[in-house]
């Protein structure tokens, strides 16, 4: 089932909001939080863009060898863009 984007966010904003409300202060906000939900190459991007997001876990569409293609040069693209990538 796919998570609307406005969800994955709220739910990295909310896991970040307990870590800090744990103790876990200016570590808490260096934390990253991985998508788990319903990765596709058609929406990776999306999820990816969300400064909230730090990355995702791939499920099913690790089995396709093109769909995971197209999630890792999408990742890729967006990792540039962010400034993440070497």
């Amino acid at each position: 089932m796919h998570i609307p984007r406005h969800r994955a966010v709220h739910t990295a904003d909310a896991i970040r909001a307990s870590l800090d409300g744990a103790g876990w202060g200016s570590i808490a906000a260096d934390t990253p939080i991985l998508y788990g939900g319903s990765v596709t190459s058609a929406n990776i991007g999306e999820f990816l863009a969300e400064p909230a997001i730090d990355g995702a876990l791939v499920g099913g569409a690790s089995l396709k060898p093109d769909e995971m293609a197209g999630i890792v040069a999408r990742a890729g693209i967006t990792a540039r863009a962010r400034g993440l990538a070497g």
